[in-house]
């Protein structure tokens, strides 16, 4: 799956990994209240998507500003990524 996120970020994306079961615990993670959870599903989420360290790091320059990808960033465009994903996911089944 591709797309571009509002900010520019391009990204392709293998639906295997959509199919991975630490992909459904990091999308829990990421949606509880608890700040630490939501940091950990957000790393997981990133290592899980990308699952090529150059594009890991190419998404991690990207958010960044002044040197710093801030978790607040990094959260904002995973969501946006996942939407997309999932928008695409639905659109392939019908």
């Amino acid at each position: 799956m591709t797309g571009k996120t509002s900010t520019g970020f391009e990204y392709n994306i293998d639906g295997q990994a959509l199919k991975d079961f630490r992909f459904l615990r990091a999308i829990s993670d990421m949606q509880s209240s608890d700040l630490a959870r939501q940091v950990d599903g957000v790393a997981a989420m990133v290592q899980i998507i990308f699952n090529d360290r150059a594009q890991e790091d190419a998404f991690l320059r990207h958010v960044a500003k002044d040197g710093r990808a801030l978790t607040s960033d990094v959260i904002r465009e995973m969501r946006e990524i996942l939407d997309s994903i999932k928008v695409q996911d639905e659109d392939v089944k019908n």
